[in-house]
């Protein structure tokens, strides 16, 4: 299952913000990009790919986590508890 959401932790900030605007939002569209249509991340300028590289760990830890948990989900739930009388 595709995990439809995006993440960014706030250690990032910092770094994040030290970007323009602009850059900013190259970055979240590379992200974006990266996450719902598998697209690699390309062609960025030179400050945004640092960006990436700090960011991207993460976004694959918590796709990792989601997919763990999707597996997890489809081996059931708790068993049934007996009848009570």
């Amino acid at each position: 299952m595709k995990n439809k959401t995006l993440k960014i932790s706030y250690q990032h900030s910092a770094a994040i913000k030290t970007l323009s605007m602009e850059e900013r939002g190259e970055l979240l569209t590379a992200m974006m990009d990266y996450q719902f249509e598998d697209k690699e991340p390309c062609n960025l300028p030179h400050s945004v790919e640092v960006a990436i590289q700090f960011t991207m760990p993460f976004v694959n830890l918590m796709n990792e986590r989601y997919n763990a948990s999707c597996e997890n989900g489809k081996q059931g739930g708790r068993p049934p508890k007996g009848d009570k009388k």
